[in-house]
């Protein structure tokens, strides 16, 4: 069954930053500055985190989240326009992809309120599709057709996207446009990460992966161990696929 719940602690003590990055004249991104966000943003996330599942909604108090992003929003600005010796203007944010549609709203609220060049709603971005802006992934090419004629703008494209973690899986029902990736539906999967089959009594993890990958001398333990996890995972696959 899928599983939102998290050991909250886990991620509070992760340091989580927010970077400033410029174009270049040959549309290179190029990080400027970045600053650690406060205990405040943090918290914030690691909450995020732990309701990833709630994809609509107001689960968090909206203003108080408005103020967290304008600190945060303006924090990498300075930080930025210092480095560069000049203000900057920020054209786009992205936000991490987890964040449900309150979150995002929140962060596009304090844009508005910071840079005054805020215009459209796609200056707010996800940051799957940022990084595929960013580093010129195109998903024609992901598919094996040419960028020049393909041509997957008009859709809905969708694709599947498997994330396989020691922890969790996760899995995700993506719309995809030559350059965009949009997730529409998720389901993580706590009992299906790779410790299942790595975490074995008595052995040593670098090792076990080690054998696993080679498929060399397996004990029958383990073999069985591995046989009823990817099973697990292709029963799983099929019952979320059938759901949508």
């Amino acid at each position: 069954m899928p599983d939102g719940s998290f050991d909250r602690s886990r991620y509070q003590s992760w340091p989580t930053y927010i970077t400033a990055a410029q174009f270049t004249r040959k549309q290179s991104p190029v990080p400027v500055a970045y600053v650690r966000g406060s205990q405040e943003y943090q918290n914030y996330h690691a909450d995020t985190l732990a309701n990833w599942d709630i994809r609509e909604g107001n689960t968090h108090n909206s203003d108080r989240a408005k103020a967290v992003f304008i600190d945060a929003l303006k924090g990498i600005q300075e930080a930025a326009s210092n480095v560069v010796q000049h203000s900057v203007e920020i054209a786009t944010v992205s936000v991490p992809h987890h964040f449900n549609d309150s979150s995002k709203d929140a962060v596009t609220e304090a844009f508005k309120e910071v840079e005054p060049s805020y215009r459209q709603y796609w200056q707010v971005i996800r940051s799957v599709v940022a990084t595929r802006l960013a580093y010129g992934l195109h998903n024609c090419e992901a598919f094996g057709l040419s960028r020049e004629t393909c041509n997957i703008d008009d859709g809905p494209h969708y694709m599947i996207v498997v994330e396989y973690r020691e922890t969790y899986l996760q899995l995700f029902i993506a719309d995809v446009a030559a350059d965009t990736c949009n997730i529409i539906s998720s389901a993580r999967y706590t009992d299906l990460g790779e410790n299942a089959i790595l975490d074995v009594p008595n052995t040593n993890r670098v090792g076990k992966m080690q054998k696993l990958l080679q498929n060399d001398d397996l004990d029958t333990t383990t073999t069985t161990t591995m046989n009823n996890h990817y099973a697990n995972i292709q029963d799983t696959l099929s019952n979320f696929l059938a759901k949508h």
